[in-house]
């Protein structure tokens, strides 16, 4: 009878490894940036369709729609360029790291500049997620803003 255990258990702890293992590589938004290891910032443009399940999830009504999707095709042309600058920033940091062996006043100021850009960055989402959230009856701006914020901003 313990041996017909092992031969349930084994492929289930197996296949759960598999799926951890698995989740864990998933690297969402972020990517690895070719050559050097470093992940960077890789927001995908959204086709307008995409923000269907925003729709959805909150019970939007087609102007409600309309307005937030105006409000994302707006944003997302200023999104792309800060993720750019981020890439960009991570990928001299990363150089920094490699060629040092302490913490330069170079490196600082680049971890500094780094720093300043994560927060620019956040305070523009946070910006337009108000913005969006306006655009939404009480109820579901507040589950939106409630959800977004933790989604992107608490990690």
């Amino acid at each position: 009878m313990k041996r017909i255990h092992w031969l349930i258990i084994i492929p289930i702890l197996a296949a759960a490894a598999y799926f951890a293992t698995k989740q864990m590589r998933h690297l969402g938004p972020m990517q690895a940036h070719p050559g050097t290891g470093v992940e960077e910032m890789a927001m995908p443009a959204t086709a307008k369709d995409g923000l269907l399940w925003l729709k959805s999830e909150f019970k939007l009504s087609d102007a409600d729609y309309d307005r937030i999707s105006n409000l994302h095709d707006a944003y997302l042309p200023g999104c792309m360029e800060r993720c750019r600058e981020i890439a960009r920033v991570r990928r001299e940091l990363f150089a920094l790291i490699q060629e040092n062996k302490n913490v330069t006043p170079e490196l600082k100021a680049k971890l500094e500049e780094s720093g300043h850009q994560r927060a620019e960055c956040s305070a523009m989402m946070l910006a337009h997620f108000y913005e969006v959230a306006a655009t939404m009856p009480p109820p579901a701006a507040k589950r939106y803003l409630e959800w977004v914020t933790r989604e992107t901003l608490m990690d």
